[in-house]
């Protein structure tokens, strides 16, 4: 087929996504899986190296929770001027990869905020994400040892 078509079909779905709301576990693994679909596809579709532009990186950043665009800006800083930095803008490869990270973010901010989500909840993600996950609850004590 034509991959100029093909190309701007992937690019489409992807600036047409619905936001994902914070605590939206579902959606946000959708998303991320979506856009390592995406970047999988850049490798034969050489129209999809857009995706590598701060422009585009923007038009999905607005889509994600405001906590994860927060952890990304720390990734994009430490690119642009740490000292181990490229001074380059990170590719669309390393937000793909940090998506992998998006979903322990979603469940730490879960797990993290009980007031604004239920054990259930918390525990349906982890499981949903991490099936080996034991569904027995971890007791800790005031040292960082797990009991």
């Amino acid at each position: 087929g034509d991959k100029y078509s093909a190309a701007e079909t992937f690019k489409e779905k992807l600036h047409s996504w619905p936001v994902v709301k914070g605590g939206d576990g579902k959606g946000l693994r959708k998303l991320a899986d979506y856009l390592w679909q995406c970047n999988s596809a850049m490798a034969s579709l050489q129209h999809l190296s857009t995706l590598n532009s701060a422009d585009e990186n923007k038009k999905i950043l607005i889509k994600l929770p405001q906590y994860i665009r927060d952890r990304w800006a720390r990734t994009v800083d430490r690119y642009l001027y740490g000292e181990n930095g490229t001074g380059d803008y990170p590719s669309f490869g390393v937000f793909c990869k940090s998506s992998g990270v998006i979903r322990r973010i979603f469940l730490q901010h879960v797990c993290l905020h009980p007031p604004f989500f239920s054990r259930d909840v918390c525990e349906q993600d982890v499981h949903s994400v991490f099936p080996s996950v034991s569904s027995r609850p971890q007791k800790f004590s005031s040292l960082p040892t797990i009991l």
